[in-house]
């Protein structure tokens, strides 16, 4: 798997913007709208936003910036 990954960062084919340094993840705390809101806030003065909790193991946000 990760010569696949190392093949695609290679070829600037990337299948997730975490391998750009542009994505990353956040757990959700118990104390959720107070964080999505101070998140939301933060995040849209830099140019990024949050996807609402994804799919598959712990719930989680992710955070995405726009180039």
């Amino acid at each position: 798997m990760a010569a696949v990954i190392r093949g695609q960062v290679n070829k600037r084919e990337y299948v997730s913007r975490h391998l750009t340094g542009y994505a990353f993840d956040v757990r959700t705390p118990e104390d959720r709208r107070a964080f999505e809101q101070v998140v939301q806030e933060v995040l849209g003065s830099v140019g990024s936003h949050l996807i609402e909790d994804e799919a598959g193991g712990e719930r989680h946000f992710h955070v995405q910036f726009d180039r």
